[in-house]
């Protein structure tokens, strides 16, 4: 069994959504962790279906399928399927955003088209996928910037005769939207000052191509990509004259005027429209991280409907090249990938272990803040939790609010002094410090931590009144795990 941390507490800079459906499943099925998972396996599971319907519709069977394989064998929604958190919900959402996109604004681009400006009943599925991916994770707002973009092109290729219509339905979606979410925006501004995501820091160029190797799979899955999407876009253009016709002719030479858009059903304006949503995306969450860092890859979770979508896209359309990629792609992903569900965090292991020397009413000291609901999760009950911030009053949820400058300005020897002597002679105290990796924790909330986490354990060691008891891992533990590690000590 892999090793699983869950992660039952509620994100104080998360919308409430994904937590709602967690909290009528939790009563349902329970809390265990086969019942926490379970919920982000059942929505990536019905990813696969509703991809394989969207790009029916939008790029026909062949596309359908295409989508179909992408989306069950994707490595990113694969590992967080396996997350009690909101990321296979946000890329749930992210994908029928796309998708209604095209349906909505360009049905008559599209495989199965019709003879409308607009199709109402996709309309209001993007307002409502919109919505629901705003009320999962704040990074739907980029999205949201990306699926303007797609529907400000629509509207420029629509006939001049239907654009009012094309316009009036949009402008009703976004402001549809825009008022069912206005009940949250206080919300997000009081989270976006108080809390934001200290952890993080600001994206370097170069993770605007990394992006692309996340939500693909690796570099191989993406050069194969890449070469599936220029074939599909040099079909495209062939097709409507740009470079040569089909028929070993060019456009030129019969005297008819070359048009990249043109033709009867105009498929690259749907290509362009996904690959819009999908740029645009990224590249405005990017944008956003340089003025507040917010970048975290797993947020990438928001662009992995549109790129599956365009991807299926554009292997249909690449004829065998694309079958060739679609099997190539699948190659790379078949292979498990278990490293990283393997190394996943120590807690529950160190809970377990450490469980047997603690009894009610004995402390936990904590020094990096967040790690707190999963110890509770997995610690006995009756334990008191106290961090570098203070007693917990409630363990079970990380309170972000203003946490950043409390962390900075949290002294250590007199708060030290009051922890030791508000254990009672014969009680323990366990202290849980994260197991430092330079790498990760380059920003200012991390490298807070990192200093205190050495403080800490300094001054704790010293303190002629603990004895300590036992280290857990032991010192003789052979692999540096990845988590925590803890040391319990008698108040003598």
């Amino acid at each position: 069994m892999p090793r699983w941390t869950s992660r039952p507490n509620h994100e104080a800079h998360s919308p409430p959504l994904y937590y709602m459906l967690l909290h009528v499943w939790m009563a349902v099925f329970g809390n265990s962790e086969v019942a926490l998972h379970a919920l982000s396996l059942v929505i990536v599971l019905a990813t696969v279906p509703v991809a394989f319907l969207l790009l029916d519709r939008i790029g026909g069977r062949r596309a359908a399928w295409a989508a179909a394989g992408l989306a069950a064998m994707n490595p990113f929604l694969t590992y967080y399927a396996q997350e009690a958190r909101m990321y296979a919900l946000m890329a749930f959402f992210s994908l029928v955003v796309a998708g209604a996109v095209v349906l909505a604004f360009a049905p008559r681009a599209v495989a199965k088209s019709n003879n409308k400006a607009t199709d109402r009943r996709y309309v209001a599925l993007l307002a409502t996928a919109l919505l629901g991916a705003l009320y999962t994770h704040n990074w739907a707002i980029f999205i949201g910037c990306g699926s303007v973009v797609a529907v400000a092109f629509l509207i420029f290729r629509a006939a001049p005769a239907d654009r009012r219509r094309v316009v009036t339905d949009a402008v009703v979606a976004y402001i549809g939207v825009g008022v069912l979410y206005a009940p949250w925006v206080p919300t997000l501004v009081f989270q976006a000052r108080e809390t934001g995501a200290p952890w993080s820091v600001a994206p370097k160029p170069s993770q605007l191509i990394d992006s692309f190797y996340v939500v693909l799979g690796g570099t191989g899955a993406a050069a194969a990509v890449a070469i599936a999407l220029a074939v599909a876009g040099y079909r495209l253009a062939q097709r409507n004259g740009l470079v040569g016709s089909t028929n070993g002719g060019s456009a030129a030479a019969s005297g008819t005027r070359t048009d990249l858009f043109k033709g009867p059903e105009r498929p690259f304006d749907v290509f362009v429209a996904l690959a819009l949503v999908a740029a645009f995306t990224l590249l405005s969450a990017w944008v956003f991280s340089q003025i507040s860092p917010a970048w975290a890859l797993r947020y990438l979770a928001v662009l992995v409907g549109p790129m599956l979508a365009f991807v299926a896209l554009g292997i249909a359309r690449a004829g065998r090249v694309g079958l060739l990629v679609l099997l190539i792609v699948l190659l790379f992903w078949i292979t498990p990938r278990t490293g990283a569900l393997e190394s996943k965090s120590n807690v529950r292991e160190v809970a377990q272990e450490s469980a047997p020397y603690l009894k009610a009413g004995d402390t936990v000291f904590v020094t990096h803040p967040e790690q707190v609901p999963v110890l509770h999760y997995y610690l006995p009950s009756g334990l008191k939790y106290v961090t570098p911030l203070g007693n917990v009053a409630d363990p079970t949820v990380m309170d972000w609010r203003g946490a950043m400058k409390k962390l900075e300005t949290a002294p250590v020897f007199s708060r030290e002094a009051q922890l030791v002597n508000s254990i009672a002679p014969g009680s323990r105290l366990m202290l849980v410090q994260p197991v430092i990796r330079t790498a990760s924790w380059g920003g200012r909330w991390t490298r807070e931590v990192r200093l205190l986490t050495k403080a800490w354990g300094n001054v704790i060691r010293l303190d002629p009144e603990l004895h300590k008891v036992v280290r857990i891992p032991k010192p003789s533990y052979t692999r540096v795990p990845r988590g925590v590690r803890s040391t319990i000590y008698d108040k003598r």
